[in-house]
């Protein structure tokens, strides 16, 4: 699917709104982030990790426990 501008901005609020209000925290959209790649919702992988970046969370930091970028190596 093509980027989606408008979608990635809703979802910057959402995220931002979450964080501020201290309805989750960032760990739980680290968490969230996971779920997001497998799901290849990039908008929203965006922006948690926009979000969560001037926080101190890198959101690279789980990508080596993501099966989706990390496929088991093939047995020759």
């Amino acid at each position: 699917m093509p980027w989606n501008e408008k979608r990635y901005n809703e979802q910057l609020s959402i995220v931002a709104d979450d964080i501020n209000s201290g309805r989750k925290n960032p760990y739980d959209y680290m968490l969230e982030y996971k779920k997001a790649v497998n799901a290849d919702d990039f908008e929203r992988c965006k922006a948690i990790t926009e979000i969560l970046k001037p926080l101190n969370y890198d959101t690279a930091d789980t990508h080596n426990h993501i099966e989706k970028l990390n496929p088991p190596p093939k047995v020759v």
